[in-house]
């Protein structure tokens, strides 16, 4: 499929669930799709990762104060039910941030004013839809006024997103109320200064031959976040179990990390590349655990598919290896949906021999991304799919550097394979959801 990407391209028709606050990337098709991407293209740049990267330093330190873990002493330890819980607050911090411009810290007061015209603060909005966006998705509408909380956070973040876009392309138009040229000249200043994908987005759709609408900024913003928050935060949190069940991998990736990080203590994305490890601890994490079970393809004619029948590479079969591969073909029409299937690929040991174990040194140097699909694959790839990789390595190598990550056991005696299979468990939703990852962290 990757060799003649035009023959399957997206049924973008399954995805028009996604619409409800704007046409986007991902429900977009044909001219539309093409001239979203041009500006959305945009957006992603050093720029970007360099503001990112000082975001998510800047909430890890704000989360090591609030939770006292600064005042920790080596050795000591903190217990932690579910890990999503926290890096589901690390990833709403980063797209509130460095996705929506805004200032976000870790223990923001719960008794913020609200705004005149709205009934939640923009902060609450962003966490309520956050979190309730695959209920959003999975509920009709017209039973929605049974989680009157969930329906009212996503009705004021579009208030919140349309305020926000008009004050922004206002400023940068020069449409603002007059009278009050110094305020309007300063924000002008200041959304051409700021990094942040959402005042990027607008500057970006302005600069087009054809500029964004409105309904079509809000909808990308929103694709932003719901894929950066909810996909970040469970991969990582399966990366932290996964350090957790192979210690020998942790300690490796802690030595690179101490090798890598500059004395004072001080990064940038300019550091990136130096956390080689990090990253393919990530990736190992992202082939084990694919946030999207499955991908939908049209294809746009008959197609024959060949198929390889022998076990030669399958070390879980009980029959010896066959000696001559034997193949079958299927032909299968037109307009026909077919799934590609990224565990099934990401669990062939002919692309990675010993699927089922955990080494990120397969993502060390050069590898096939052919057959590394967790973002989809073909020119429909996600197009943040950077944005989550360098949030994770950022986070990762500074939450490695201050601590060594346990399983907790769920009981006395709990063997290793017990934990593995008890915290290694997860449902496919919108994406991979995590059941319970109970950890332990020790303050190094």
């Amino acid at each position: 499929m990757n060799a003649n990407q035009n023959a399957y391209p997206k049924p973008v028709e399954k995805y028009d669930v996604l619409n409800f606050l704007g046409p986007n990337l991902v429900t977009a098709h044909g001219d539309d799709w093409r001239r979203q991407q041009v500006v959305s293209r945009g957006v992603f740049n050093t720029d970007g990762w360099n503001f990112l990267w000082g975001e998510t330093v800047r909430i890890f330190e704000g989360m090591m104060k609030a939770k006292g873990y600064n005042e920790m002493k080596s050795g000591e330890e903190v217990k932690i039910e579910h890990s999503v819980s926290m890096t589901l607050r690390v990833a709403l911090l980063a797209i509130g941030n460095a996705g929506f411009g805004m200032d976000m810290s870790w223990n923001d007061d719960q008794n913020m004013p609200i705004p005149a015209g709205h009934t939640m603060t923009f902060q609450t909005a962003l966490h309520c839809v956050a979190q309730s966006s695959i209920l959003r998705l999975a509920i009709p509408k017209v039973c929605q006024v049974t989680v009157r909380e969930m329906v009212t956070a996503f009705d004021e973040l579009e208030k919140y997103i349309q305020s926000i876009i008009k004050e922004k392309r206002g400023a940068l138009l020069g449409e603002n109320a007059p009278g009050n040229d110094e305020a309007n000249a300063e924000l002008k200043f200041e959304i051409n200064e700021r990094q942040d994908l959402f005042s990027k987005l607008v500057k970006a759709s302005l600069s087009g031959e054809v500029p964004l609408k409105d309904e079509e900024l809000q909808g990308n913003i929103y694709i932003y976040l719901l894929a950066g928050h909810e996909t970040t935060a469970h991969s990582i949190s399966y990366s932290l179990a996964l350090l957790a069940l192979w210690p020998e991998k942790q300690e490796e990736m802690y030595r690179q990390i101490m090798q890598a990080m500059p004395a004072d203590g001080v990064t940038t994305y300019a550091d990136y590349k130096k956390f080689e490890y990090v990253l393919a601890v990530y990736f190992e994490t992202l082939r084990i655990f694919p946030p999207v079970q499955q991908i939908p393809k049209k294809l746009s004619q008959d197609t024959v598919f060949t198929f390889d029948k022998s076990n030669e590479h399958n070390t879980a079969r009980a029959a010896p290896p066959a000696t001559v591969p034997e193949q079958m073909t299927l032909t299968v029409e037109k307009d026909t949906v077919v799934f590609i299937s990224p565990p099934a690929v990401h669990y062939n040991p002919k692309y990675y021999p010993d699927p089922y174990d955990f080494r990120p040194e397969r993502f060390v140097g050069k590898f096939d991304r052919t057959t590394f699909i967790p973002f989809s694959t073909g020119t429909r790839v996600c197009i943040g799919r950077h944005f989550s990789e360098v949030e994770s390595v950022a986070f990762l190598a500074y939450f490695i550097k201050h601590f060594s990550v346990h399983p907790t056991p769920a009981y006395e005696g709990e063997t290793r394979e017990e934990m593995k299979k008890r915290m290694l468990q997860g449902t496919p939703l919108i994406t991979l959801t995590p059941h319970s990852i109970p950890l332990t962290f020790r303050r190094r």
